[in-house]
């Protein structure tokens, strides 16, 4: 229906509507939170815009049934998700605040329109804090990924992707993530003992087969259960210190690591780099090498550059952090 340009939908004509968000008709909760003139001609307060008309001097306006206007922001959103996903697709992610009205909306402007399901699954994130206050520009606690790779502003090393995820993952996502330099340190701490322990078990000799199907189905019960990944790293610090070793212990890294993405055994002895394996003195001189750069020890890391080049192989630094290891090719190393 509409009104002075503006066309409407009758969420009262949406089946399920206030399924994904929990918002019941008739509590007078607004559907939009823009200019009240939207609000004129509706016939209840979660009714929302699908068209309204264009202001003078507008730029961006096209012609319409309702005369020349634009589209509302949920139409907007629907419109693009069932162009470039179609009527069904997996995953539709967001922050909380988007939850009611945005996405409540646009589900069921799709699911009318199309009589499909629209999003399987919604993943709506708490917000990220700093320090215990909500993060933005105004308040001069923004910081970006650039921020995190240069380090605290006090001085210190950076932190790489993976340090960042593992901190993420300590935390259920829909829980407020209260960021502080501390414990992302911490995070980065706790990742490379994990990592170390993954390289020690890959040295070991191959066993604990059932202790790693009972650990594997621990892990996708985690997954599957709302993406717990606190509950999902914690079993794989478990992996790592169980009886599983070997070929099993890389087995499990390389699995779990599709889902993580934390690298778990970066160069570490055991894992494949072509025909032959990388030496654990070499993965040991990576790793250290990795430490130093972090601590803008770049005269060590170089150092220990030239060490790895002399031992056979060259380093080179993962955009993911941690470090790539290939071997030389014509030239005998110290560890031949």
């Amino acid at each position: 229906y509409g009104g002075g340009g503006y066309l409407y939908f009758d969420v009262s004509k949406a089946p399920g509507y206030g399924a994904l968000s929990g918002a019941a008709l008739g509590e007078g909760a607004t559907a939009e939170r823009t200019d009240p003139s939207i609000h004129r001609h509706k016939k209840r307060p979660e009714d929302f815009v699908l068209w309204m008309p264009a202001e003078p001097g507008r730029e961006f306006l096209w012609d319409s049934p309702w005369g020349p206007g634009w589209p509302g922001w949920h139409s907007e959103c629907a419109a693009m998700a069932l162009k470039y996903l179609g009527p069904e697709f997996d995953l539709h992610v967001g922050g909380v605040d988007l939850r009611f009205p945005h996405h409540e909306n646009s589900r069921a402007l799709a699911t009318t329109a199309t009589g499909k399901r629209f999003a399987s699954l919604w993943v709506h994130a708490a917000h990220l804090l700093v320090d215990g206050r909500k993060m933005s520009k105004s308040a001069g606690n923004e910081y970006t990924l650039d921020d995190l790779a240069s380090g605290p502003p006090g001085g210190g090393g950076g932190f790489t992707a993976p340090e960042f995820r593992y901190y993420c993952m300590t935390l259920h996502y829909a829980t407020p993530m209260n960021f502080t330099w501390g414990g992302q340190a911490a995070a980065a701490r706790s990742l490379a003992r994990l990592r170390n322990a993954f390289r020690k078990a890959a040295e070991r000799a191959t066993k604990g087969e059932g202790d790693a199907a009972l650990l594997r189905d621990r892990f996708r019960e985690a997954i599957s259960d709302n993406l717990n990944m606190p509950r999902a790293v914690a079993v794989a610090h478990e992996a790592s210190r169980s009886a599983a070793g070997g070929d099993v212990a890389r087995s499990l890294s390389r699995e779990w690591d599709a889902v993580l993405a934390l690298g778990l055994l970066p160069g570490a002895a055991g894992e494949k780099q072509g025909p032959e394996e990388v030496p654990a003195a070499v993965a040991e001189m990576a790793r250290e090498r990795d430490e130093r750069r972090r601590a803008r020890d770049f005269a060590g890391a170089d150092a220990l550059r030239e060490r790895i080049r002399a031992a056979g192989y060259d380093v080179s630094d993962s955009a993911e952090g941690g470090a790539h290891l290939r071997k030389l090719q014509g030239e005998r190393g110290g560890n031949e």
